[in-house]
Protein backbone atom coordinates (compact mmCIF):
# COMPACT_ATOMS: atom_id res chain seq x y z
CA UNK A 1 0.00 0.00 0.00
CA UNK A 2 1.43 3.28 -1.07
CA UNK A 3 2.01 6.17 1.64
CA UNK A 4 -0.18 8.97 1.60
CA UNK A 5 2.06 12.22 1.13
CA UNK A 6 0.77 15.53 1.93
CA UNK A 7 1.80 16.92 -1.52
CA UNK A 8 -1.44 15.18 -2.75
CA UNK A 9 -3.64 17.17 -0.52
CA UNK A 10 -2.45 20.54 -2.59
CA UNK A 11 -3.18 19.31 -5.66
CA UNK A 12 -6.01 16.40 -5.32
CA UNK A 13 -7.68 17.54 -8.87
CA UNK A 14 -4.32 17.90 -10.66
CA UNK A 15 -5.55 14.54 -13.43
CA UNK A 16 -8.88 15.99 -13.71
CA UNK A 17 -7.84 19.76 -15.12
CA UNK A 18 -5.57 17.99 -17.18
CA UNK A 19 -7.90 16.19 -19.13
CA UNK A 20 -10.41 18.63 -19.53
CA UNK A 21 -10.59 19.98 -23.44
CA UNK A 22 -9.12 24.08 -23.49
CA UNK A 23 -11.43 26.81 -22.67
CA UNK A 24 -12.40 29.19 -25.64
CA UNK A 25 -13.53 32.89 -25.40
CA UNK A 26 -17.25 32.59 -26.86
CA UNK A 27 -16.83 36.08 -27.44
CA UNK A 28 -13.80 36.09 -29.83
CA UNK A 29 -14.92 32.46 -31.41
CA UNK A 30 -18.11 33.93 -32.95
CA UNK A 31 -17.63 36.31 -36.09
CA UNK A 32 -19.13 39.31 -36.03
CA UNK A 33 -21.20 40.15 -38.76
CA UNK A 34 -21.84 44.11 -38.74
CA UNK A 35 -17.38 44.13 -39.55
CA UNK A 36 -18.01 41.87 -42.04
CA UNK A 37 -17.16 43.33 -45.83
CA UNK A 38 -19.84 42.63 -47.94
CA UNK A 39 -18.90 41.81 -51.64
CA UNK A 40 -21.56 41.82 -54.72
CA UNK A 41 -20.86 38.95 -57.26
CA UNK A 42 -18.14 40.10 -60.13
CA UNK A 43 -21.61 40.25 -62.16
CA UNK A 44 -23.48 42.04 -60.26
CA UNK A 45 -20.26 44.76 -59.28
CA UNK A 46 -20.35 45.21 -63.23
CA UNK A 47 -24.14 45.41 -64.24
CA UNK A 48 -24.11 49.28 -64.14
CA UNK A 49 -20.71 49.98 -66.14
CA UNK A 50 -22.16 47.20 -68.76
CA UNK A 51 -25.30 48.91 -69.02
CA UNK A 52 -23.32 52.28 -69.80
CA UNK A 53 -21.49 50.53 -72.70
CA UNK A 54 -24.51 48.73 -74.04
CA UNK A 55 -26.39 52.52 -74.31
CA UNK A 56 -22.99 53.80 -76.07
CA UNK A 57 -23.23 51.19 -78.69
CA UNK A 58 -27.02 51.37 -79.12
CA UNK A 59 -26.32 55.13 -79.92
CA UNK A 60 -24.24 54.10 -82.61
CA UNK A 61 -26.94 52.34 -83.75
CA UNK A 62 -29.74 55.02 -83.58
CA UNK A 63 -27.59 58.14 -84.97
CA UNK A 64 -29.66 59.09 -88.29
CA UNK A 65 -26.09 59.74 -89.76
CA UNK A 66 -24.26 56.68 -89.93
CA UNK A 67 -26.45 54.37 -87.97
CA UNK A 68 -27.66 52.70 -90.91
CA UNK A 69 -23.67 52.54 -92.74
CA UNK A 70 -22.60 50.74 -89.47
CA UNK A 71 -25.52 48.32 -89.57
CA UNK A 72 -24.54 47.75 -92.97
CA UNK A 73 -21.08 46.60 -91.80
CA UNK A 74 -22.86 44.05 -89.98
CA UNK A 75 -22.86 45.52 -86.78
CA UNK A 76 -25.41 44.41 -84.21
CA UNK A 77 -27.47 46.26 -81.52
CA UNK A 78 -30.14 43.72 -80.47
CA UNK A 79 -30.35 43.70 -76.70
CA UNK A 80 -30.07 39.74 -77.10
CA UNK A 81 -26.78 39.71 -78.78
CA UNK A 82 -25.30 42.56 -76.42
CA UNK A 83 -26.42 41.00 -73.01
CA UNK A 84 -24.15 37.94 -73.81
CA UNK A 85 -21.06 39.90 -74.47
CA UNK A 86 -18.63 40.77 -71.15
CA UNK A 87 -17.23 44.22 -70.20
CA UNK A 88 -14.33 43.38 -72.56
CA UNK A 89 -16.00 42.15 -75.44
CA UNK A 90 -18.78 45.32 -74.97
CA UNK A 91 -15.31 47.53 -74.96
CA UNK A 92 -14.40 46.06 -78.06
CA UNK A 93 -17.21 46.49 -79.86
CA UNK A 94 -17.71 50.25 -78.97
CA UNK A 95 -14.08 50.70 -80.31
CA UNK A 96 -15.01 49.05 -83.77
CA UNK A 97 -17.91 51.16 -83.81
CA UNK A 98 -15.56 54.36 -84.14
CA UNK A 99 -12.66 52.38 -86.12
CA UNK A 100 -15.33 51.64 -89.02
CA UNK A 101 -16.27 55.72 -89.05
CA UNK A 102 -12.59 56.64 -89.13
CA UNK A 103 -11.56 54.72 -92.25
CA UNK A 104 -15.11 55.75 -93.75
CA UNK A 105 -14.45 59.09 -93.09
CA UNK A 106 -10.88 59.31 -93.73
CA UNK A 107 -11.63 57.36 -97.14
CA UNK A 108 -14.08 60.19 -97.89
CA UNK A 109 -11.52 62.85 -96.64
CA UNK A 110 -8.92 61.36 -99.37
CA UNK A 111 -11.72 61.24 -102.09
CA UNK A 112 -12.51 65.11 -101.20
CA UNK A 113 -8.89 66.03 -101.66
CA UNK A 114 -8.41 64.36 -104.78
CA UNK A 115 -11.11 65.84 -106.16
CA UNK A 116 -10.14 69.45 -105.52
CA UNK A 117 -6.88 68.34 -107.01
CA UNK A 118 -8.39 67.45 -110.06
CA UNK A 119 -10.76 70.13 -110.79
CA UNK A 120 -7.72 72.56 -110.33
CA UNK A 121 -6.31 70.97 -112.91
CA UNK A 122 -8.94 70.82 -115.47
CA UNK A 123 -9.43 74.42 -115.17
CA UNK A 124 -5.83 75.41 -115.57
CA UNK A 125 -5.63 73.03 -118.17
CA UNK A 126 -8.62 74.21 -120.45
CA UNK A 127 -8.04 77.79 -119.84
CA UNK A 128 -4.42 77.64 -121.09
CA UNK A 129 -4.41 75.00 -123.61
CA UNK A 130 -6.86 74.33 -126.48
CA UNK A 131 -7.70 70.95 -124.65
CA UNK A 132 -11.07 71.33 -123.36
CA UNK A 133 -10.89 68.81 -120.25
CA UNK A 134 -13.76 70.22 -117.85
CA UNK A 135 -15.94 67.14 -116.53
CA UNK A 136 -12.72 64.76 -116.51
CA UNK A 137 -13.10 64.61 -112.50
CA UNK A 138 -16.89 63.51 -112.52
CA UNK A 139 -16.61 61.31 -115.43
CA UNK A 140 -14.08 59.49 -113.61
CA UNK A 141 -15.73 58.89 -110.56
CA UNK A 142 -18.72 58.06 -111.84
CA UNK A 143 -16.35 55.20 -113.93
CA UNK A 144 -16.56 51.81 -111.98
CA UNK A 145 -13.15 50.83 -113.02
CA UNK A 146 -11.06 53.68 -112.43
CA UNK A 147 -12.56 53.84 -109.10
CA UNK A 148 -11.80 50.58 -108.31
CA UNK A 149 -8.31 51.50 -109.05
CA UNK A 150 -7.89 54.21 -107.09
CA UNK A 151 -9.02 52.29 -104.29
CA UNK A 152 -5.95 49.75 -104.87
CA UNK A 153 -3.98 52.96 -104.85
CA UNK A 154 -4.93 54.14 -101.44
CA UNK A 155 -5.08 50.53 -99.97
CA UNK A 156 -1.28 49.92 -101.28
CA UNK A 157 -0.11 53.07 -99.63
CA UNK A 158 -1.39 52.94 -96.46
CA UNK A 159 -4.91 54.69 -96.07
CA UNK A 160 -5.57 53.05 -92.88
CA UNK A 161 -2.73 54.81 -91.15
CA UNK A 162 -4.98 57.84 -91.05
CA UNK A 163 -7.68 56.08 -89.22
CA UNK A 164 -6.08 57.54 -85.86
CA UNK A 165 -6.40 61.04 -86.81
CA UNK A 166 -8.72 63.30 -84.42
CA UNK A 167 -12.18 63.51 -85.91
CA UNK A 168 -11.70 67.77 -85.20
CA UNK A 169 -8.83 67.66 -87.15
CA UNK A 170 -10.22 65.68 -89.96
CA UNK A 171 -13.70 68.24 -90.13
CA UNK A 172 -10.84 70.80 -89.85
CA UNK A 173 -9.25 69.25 -93.13
CA UNK A 174 -12.28 68.39 -95.02
CA UNK A 175 -13.64 72.31 -94.89
CA UNK A 176 -10.48 73.79 -95.73
CA UNK A 177 -10.54 70.96 -98.46
CA UNK A 178 -13.78 72.08 -99.92
CA UNK A 179 -13.48 75.96 -99.09
CA UNK A 180 -10.17 75.83 -101.70
CA UNK A 181 -12.10 73.73 -103.97
CA UNK A 182 -15.09 76.37 -104.35
CA UNK A 183 -12.55 79.13 -104.76
CA UNK A 184 -11.37 77.09 -107.57
CA UNK A 185 -14.29 76.69 -109.52
CA UNK A 186 -15.88 80.67 -108.69
CA UNK A 187 -12.37 81.91 -109.86
CA UNK A 188 -12.74 79.97 -112.85
CA UNK A 189 -16.03 81.12 -113.51
CA UNK A 190 -15.36 84.89 -113.34
CA UNK A 191 -12.79 84.18 -115.76
CA UNK A 192 -15.08 82.98 -118.11
CA UNK A 193 -17.27 85.75 -117.38
CA UNK A 194 -14.32 87.80 -118.31
CA UNK A 195 -13.42 86.10 -121.35
CA UNK A 196 -17.18 86.26 -121.93
CA UNK A 197 -17.34 90.03 -121.63
CA UNK A 198 -14.56 91.07 -123.44
CA UNK A 199 -15.40 89.33 -126.98
CA UNK A 200 -18.96 90.60 -127.08
CA UNK A 201 -17.77 94.45 -127.91
CA UNK A 202 -15.93 92.60 -130.59
CA UNK A 203 -19.04 90.36 -131.80
CA UNK A 204 -21.08 93.65 -132.16
CA UNK A 205 -18.64 95.14 -134.39
CA UNK A 206 -18.85 92.30 -136.99
CA UNK A 207 -22.43 92.13 -136.96
CA UNK A 208 -22.37 95.82 -137.77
Amino acid sequence: MSEFQSSDLSTPFEGIVAQQPPQTDAKSSKPKKDNQKITLPKEEENYEQKAKLIYAIQAYGRNPVFGAYLKSQNMKYDDSYLNRLNIEQLELELKKQDVILANRANNDMINTGIKSVMKVAEGVISRTNKFKINGTTDKCFDNDSWVFLLERCKMRYGVGSWASMDPVLELTLITFQTAMLCHAQNSFMSSVETTVNLDEPALNNTNN
